[in-house]
């Protein structure tokens, strides 16, 4: 709900929602995100921002410009499949 604290929702879960409810996902720019906004069945107004698979990369070129070759990240499983196409693993 917007204006209120938010729950974690796997990025499958935001394209099911956006899905759901007819609305149209939109990259910010700005942030590097995916957006959405939607009214619920009870009539609440959501919110919805969350990463993709562009947003990552965003973040780890950004990395890198700074000399940084490692990455770590929250709650795996939870994100854009298509994020593991560019993860280049180290050679062993």
């Amino acid at each position: 709900t917007i204006g209120k604290k938010g729950v974690g929702v796997s990025y499958k879960e935001c394209i099911e929602i956006a899905e759901n409810y007819n609305v149209t996902i939109k990259f910010d720019n700005i942030s590097g995100e995916a957006v959405f906004h939607y009214t619920d069945t009870s009539g609440k107004k959501h919110e919805v921002w969350f990463n993709t698979a562009g947003s990552a990369r965003l973040r780890i070129e950004i990395a890198q410009s700074y000399g940084i070759n490692r990455i770590a990240f929250w709650r795996a499983g939870m994100e854009d499949p298509k994020f593991w196409e560019f993860i280049k693993r180290p050679d062993s």
